[in-house]
């Protein structure tokens, strides 16, 4: 009987890729495209979470989908058959929606953020701790051609994102960190039985994983959710509380909301619309 750890995981993504882009437009697809089938933007994931993961899968051009694709069918494969199906699923998830997370601390709260760029340098960080674990020490892998082009790679494409404007180096960093640290900390083949430090770390690093997600979902401290709840909060208080904050910032969630209306409207055409009359009733 077939087992789900012989399924061809790593191309089932990448036809995936291929068939949202045919969905969404492959050459340029437009920014209501991208949303309407789930680009992760700041304001709208409190309400929609699943934008986290549904990002990862859309992409922005022929050109972003052939560099993220090219990234992944190097290296997936084979991290693929080391780590088995099910752990490479978790690893893509993971990198994804923590990748999103942190894609999303830095933009404006209408922008729509796209591409599979966080999973793919999650799959990066995780083939960096299996070389880390397969050598006699943490850093012998340095010593060879193959791992050190990795990281080379790895850098180049940081670097690249300073330049290019539409490219989220935070998302690459937060899927990097989330896929190394799921194979180093949760994948790795202990020489001995683990002790209760080792427990206390993998707990530390499972709270800091699901306290940044539900930031994401209750950004209390990002100006767009005290817009969002001074106009929908449950009591008076809690509205004027979040005016007064606002205020304070030299903000009106009037304005705001006018603002972020109009904005929406003009961006995602009849979509905007409809996002604008649920959100700023």
């Amino acid at each position: 009987m077939p087992r789900f750890d012989d399924a061809p995981v790593t191309w089932i993504i990448l036809v995936a890729w291929l068939g949202m882009a045919g969905l969404t437009g492959l050459l340029s697809p437009s920014p209501e495209a991208l949303l309407r089938y789930g680009a992760a933007m700041p304001l709208l994931v409190p309400d929609e979470p699943w934008r986290l993961l549904a990002y990862s899968f859309l992409h922005h051009g022929f050109l972003h989908l052939a560099m993220n694709a090219i990234g992944f069918a190097w290296i997936a494969p084979s991290l693929e058959q080391a780590l088995g199906g099910v752990r490479f699923v978790t690893l893509y998830v993971v990198s994804a929606v923590i990748g999103g997370v942190c894609g999303g601390l830095g933009i404006h709260p209408l922008a729509e953020l796209a591409g599979g760029s966080g999973a793919v340098f999650g799959v990066f960080g995780a083939a960096i701790a299996m070389l880390m674990h397969l050598g006699r020490s943490k850093l012998e892998f340095l010593h060879y051609h193959g791992p050190r082009s990795l990281v080379t790679l790895i850098a180049a494409n940081f670097a690249i994102g300073l330049m290019l404007p539409r490219v989220s180096n935070a998302a690459h960093l937060g899927g990097l960190i989330a896929g190394f640290v799921f194979v180093f900390v949760f994948c790795g083949r202990e020489r001995a039985a683990p002790d209760r430090w080792t427990h206390v770390a993998k707990a530390a690093w499972l709270a800091l994983g699901l306290v940044t997600v539900l930031y994401a979902l209750r950004p209390v401290l990002a100006p767009h959710w005290s817009v969002r709840r001074a106009h929908d909060a449950a009591t008076q208080s809690l509205r004027t509380a979040h005016e007064v904050r606002l205020a304070r910032e030299g903000l009106s969630s009037r304005l705001e909301a006018m603002r972020w209306q109009a904005e929406l409207e003009y961006r995602f055409g009849e979509l905007g619309v409809e996002y604008a009359r649920r959100l700023f009733r």
